[in-house]
């Protein structure tokens, strides 16, 4: 199908609806891609308090451990203070990470086992153990039962299943994070596609719209102003090349058919004015002979017979002619009142003409008045895009906000981490001291005896203690490389969160270029509104002129009707001269 047989308000229907529809399927998708890189920050943040719950509950684990020990080893009340410290913070930890893991079954059943674990530790280990030292330092037990209780270690495989435990949780989470990374990588250069591509297909197709739109109307237009304007200036043979079905297209048809009329109707005239005129001056010529021959009568009564006898001729003559001339001259007169009714005739098609360029010019001036709804909601596309850029950047303020909560945890992590070493160089010093007292208990004989057992008790409570220590230490090291890499992943959703803002901002330029072009489109409308109001006043002005000629058709044909009198009385006169010929015969 052409373009130029389309209506007008097809053509910008089909143009900007195109360009409406690209638009939105790029916001669709935008705003699809966008949540879904918050829904992932969600997830990762979520992880991030799982992570900090579950070194919550290490630290804890390790306040309890070292709590107890502290206090069976002096029988000091105060170095139950992390013990209970640590009870308390291991049930907010845990609480608040069955809360975070409620949608993951696999954490709820290493959660649950942690839990069994760590009541029994409390119940048959901790709780057990400081019992026993309290009767210690009661006197009703003696310390090496406790320390033969302690030495058993009873309690060290749940503590160890308990940190097994959460270095799969952390390892589960670190692995999730990962996932989700790829998938915010992923969702970004989708984005960033869609947008691209997708917005040089809209500025482009909007240019080859407004470019076709454009051609369509104003080039036909020309050249129809063209031809009424040579029409006006009397050139009737002048043609419009104009083939389609549009408004244009309607507006050419009526302009060549009222020009043909009005040359046939034209020509028309100018015929039955010269029949017109040659008639009357034949009835003139014959006018001229009856007063030549009425002159001679009077010059002499012996030529009267003759002329009489020649004038009966000429009286037959001028009777048939005048006969001939009534015929005509009625003939002409009912020629003028056709030419008078073809006349009218025209003058109304001018009028429905006239009335056809009205409602193009109204038609155009509902396109424009389209085209600047068009470009309203254009710049509501604009206003939409800043923001989702204002959301996009609090997400970004967001995940700098993380990004700093992760540092500050991984220097919590190197600050464990140090602690864990003094504790070690303490156990060193005390296994060192452990062995001093083991030689002057050995120098001291039988009285050092006793004090031999115990110094031995407290180097192997000081090994089982550095031993302890390496493996709290280890855990840190795999809870700081997590942190690490948990801190990479937070650093790679802050850079693409921010390409995205970029990607935001390029697509709220383009829709302002959008908007700029359809604008651009609204004024060629105005101007296309402007040229039919000028073709109405161009055809006003024809109608004018039908008019005139329609005047002076109507003059004509009164002119013919005079014409058709005067030849009546001409008739008239010449049957009286024939009677008076016949009675100056008689006389």
């Amino acid at each position: 199908m052409n373009i130029g047989d389309l209506r007008f308000r097809t053509k910008l229907g089909v143009g900007f609806g195109v360009i409406f529809v690209l638009f939105s399927i790029i916001m669709v998708v935008s705003y699809q891609s966008l949540d879904r890189l918050g829904r992932a920050t969600d997830m990762n943040m979520r992880s991030v308090r799982v992570l900090n719950q579950a070194e919550n509950i290490v630290t804890a684990l390790l306040s309890k451990e070292s709590g107890v020990r502290g206090f069976v080893i002096t029988g000091n009340e105060a170095f139950l203070e992390p013990y209970v410290a640590g009870r308390r913070d291991y049930q907010i930890a845990l609480a608040e990470i069955k809360r975070l893991t409620a949608n993951y079954p696999e954490h709820q059943d290493r959660l649950a086992v942690l839990e069994r674990d760590a009541e029994q530790w409390i119940a048959n280990t901790a709780e057990s153990q400081i019992a026993m030292r309290r009767q210690v330092n009661e006197g009703s037990m003696m310390f090496e039962s406790l320390a033969s209780v302690v030495a058993r270690a009873t309690g060290k495989h749940l503590m160890d299943e308990m940190r097994s435990l959460l270095v799969d949780i952390i390892a589960d989470e670190n692995a999730r994070l990962d996932s989700r990374t790829s998938e915010v990588q992923r969702q970004e250069k989708l984005a960033e596609s869609i947008i691209a591509y997708g917005g040089g297909a809209t500025v482009g197709l909007g240019l080859l719209v407004a470019f076709a739109i454009g051609i369509s109307i104003v080039r036909p237009m020309a050249k129809t102003l063209e031809f009424s304007q040579r029409v006006q200036d009397g050139d009737y043979d002048a043609t419009l090349d104009i083939r389609q079905k549009d408004e244009i297209g309607k507006l050419a048809d009526g302009l060549r058919a009222m020009v043909d009329s009005l040359k046939e109707k034209i020509r028309e005239a100018d015929r039955k004015s010269r029949e017109a005129a040659a008639e009357a001056e034949r009835a003139a010529a014959a006018m001229r002979e009856a007063e030549e021959a009425s002159q001679r009568a009077e010059e002499g009564r012996a030529a009267i017979l003759e002329a009489a006898a020649r004038l009966e001729e000429v009286v037959e003559i001028v009777t048939s002619s005048s006969e001939q001339l009534s015929a005509q001259v009625e003939q002409s007169s009912r020629g003028a009142e056709m030419q008078k009714d073809r006349a009218g005739e025209t003058a109304t098609a001018m009028e429905e003409m006239n009335a056809t360029v009205l409602e193009v010019a109204k038609s155009a001036a509902q396109a424009a008045e389209s085209a600047d709804q068009a470009r309203e909601q254009a710049q509501s596309g604009s206003e939409v895009v800043t923001q989702v850029v204002s959301a996009i950047g609090q997400v970004e303020e967001q995940a700098a906000r993380l990004k700093g909560n992760m540092s500050g945890l991984g220097k919590q992590a190197e600050g464990i981490g140090q602690i864990m070493n003094v504790i070690s160089d303490i156990a060193d010093q005390t296994n060192l001291l452990a062995l001093n007292a083991a030689i002057e208990a050995a120098r001291a004989g039988d009285a050092g005896r006793g004090f031999a057992v115990v110094a031995d008790e407290v180097r192997k409570l000081a090994e089982k203690t550095m031993a302890a220590t390496k493996e709290v230490g280890e855990a840190i090291n795999g809870i700081q490389q997590g942190t690490r890499q948990s801190i990479s992943s937070v650093e790679q959703a802050a850079d693409a969160i921010e390409q995205a803002t970029a990607l935001a901002r390029t697509s709220g330029e383009a829709l302002v270029e959008i908007v700029s072009l359809v604008e651009t489109s609204a004024d060629q409308v105005r101007a296309i509104a402007t040229a039919s109001e000028e073709q109405s006043s161009a055809s006003e002005e024809i109608n004018r002129a039908v008019e005139d000629i329609n005047r002076i058709s109507i003059e004509t044909s009164d002119a013919m009707g005079q014409s058709a009198q005067a030849v009546s009385d001409l008739a008239r006169q010449a049957s009286e001269l024939r009677k008076l010929i016949r009675e100056m015969k008689q006389a």
